[in-house]
C-alpha cells in the first residue's frame, strides 16, 4: 500500500487501522507512507509520475508481482 500523511480525504490513522487489520488476518503486504505528501502526489498529468517511478521502480515491482 502506498500512501501520505497529507491525505485529508483518507486519514493515515484510517491506513494503520487497515494495515493492522491485514496484519492480523495473516495477509501479505507493505505500507509505504509518504511524510507531509498530499493525496496522489505520484500522479503527473494523469500518469504515474516519471520521477517517483525512477525512484521507487525497483522496490513496487517487486511488490505487485501476483504469486
Amino acid at each position: 500500500m502506498i500512501h501520505e500523511t497529507y491525505d485529508m480525504a483518507s486519514p493515515v490513522a484510517d491506513i494503520y487501522r487497515y494495515a493492522a487489520t491485514l496484519n492480523a488476518s495473516g495477509k501479505y503486504f507493505e505500507l509505504k507512507v509518504y511524510q507531509g505528501q498530499p493525496h496522489g502526489f505520484m500522479i503527473e498529468n494523469g500518469q504515474l509520475s516519471q520521477s517517483f517511478v525512477a525512484r521507487d521502480a525497483a522496490r513496487l515491482s517487486s511488490i505487485l508481482i501476483l504469486k
